[in-house]
Order: structure tokens, then C-alpha cells, then sequence
């Protein structure tokens, strides 16, 4: 979608600019469409009825159609489907995914099991498939390689390790 003159919310429709400085400011037109049209993402159900086989599943905190209801605030079942929404933006309540996997943590620790799907980065899963040992690092304050000064913000970090 292009830019669109009638949409009050987009920065480039609130006063005038010249030329220049209106071609740099961003336009969230195409944002509000692909919302709007892209709300909940679900998996195919080849792929769910294989999973639901393997694991019996008896509760989902992310169903679609939405319920209406917070699925991080409820007691999850005992062999639990979770796929949370992708961002933050996406999910009811404001939750991403950060939550959904706090709470599956705690459920998992309850002795619940727990199947997650989630987007991955393509090289995330060549890892995985190709038999990579996997260990957190943290939130790691990387150096600069100038001035080895810490980063400010520090980023999660895991170590993969492809063993001989």
C-alpha cells in the first residue's frame, strides 16, 4: 500500500514539509494496513494435529478465534499448545511473547508440559538441525571494538557450540 493522504495518524499527513523533508519522514500507513490485516498468525493444522498427537494437548493461552481473555493470568493444562504473538504490538494486553514464555516457564515447573512455536531466525534452526549444544550467555554488555567500551544497552545472547 502507498502512502495515504486521508490517514490522520500518519506523520506525513500533519502539516506541510517541502519535498525533501516529507520523502524522509515515515509513513505508517502500510503499519495500520498490515495490522489490521494480519492480527493472529496460526500454524497449519497438518503440523497441529501431528503435535496434538505426540502431546495430547488440553489447553491453549492463544487461541484464535481470541477469547477475550489474558492467557498468561490463567492456570495452564497439563500438556499446554503455545503459540504467542510475535511482538509486544501483536499480542492482547500488551503481552509479547517475553511473557507467554515467562509463564511456560512457570507452568513447565509445575510439572506441565509445555510445546512452543515461535519464529526463529533461518540460522537459529540450522544450528538446532544440525545438532548444536546451546547455552545461555545472559544479557551480554559487548565491547566495542574501538574503544572497548561496554555497550549500554546489553543484548540476550546464547553460545552455540557444533562439537567435533
Amino acid at each position: 500500500m502507498n502512502h495515504n493522504p486521508k490517514n490522520k495518524d500518519c506523520p506525513k499527513n500533519t502539516t506541510q514539509f517541502s519535498p525533501e523533508t516529507w520523502m524522509k519522514l515515515p509513513c505508517t500507513c502500510k503499519d495500520i494496513e498490515n495490522k489490521e490485516k494480519k492480527e493472529f498468525w496460526i500454524i497449519p493444522p497438518e503440523i497441529y494435529a501431528k503435535l496434538d498427537q505426540e502431546f495430547h494437548f488440553d489447553f491453549d493461552p492463544c487461541p484464535y478465534p481470541f477469547n477475550g481473555v489474558d492467557g498468561t493470568e490463567l492456570e495452564w493444562g497439563k500438556s499446554t499448545y503455545l503459540n504467542p504473538p510475535f511482538r509486544a504490538s501483536d499480542g492482547k494486553f500488551g503481552k509479547g511473547p517475553t511473557a507467554f514464555i515467562r509463564k511456560a516457564i512457570e507452568e513447565n515447573k509445575k510439572g506441565k508440559t509445555v510445546v512452543i512455536t515461535i519464529n526463529t531466525n533461518a540460522f537459529i534452526n540450522m544450528l538446532i538441525e544440525a545438532g548444536a549444544e546451546m547455552r545461555s550467555l545472559g544479557r551480554v554488555k559487548w565491547l566495542d571494538g574501538k574503544t572497548k567500551e561496554p555497550w549500554k544497552s546489553p543484548s540476550n545472547t546464547t553460545l552455540f557450540i557444533l562439537r567435533a
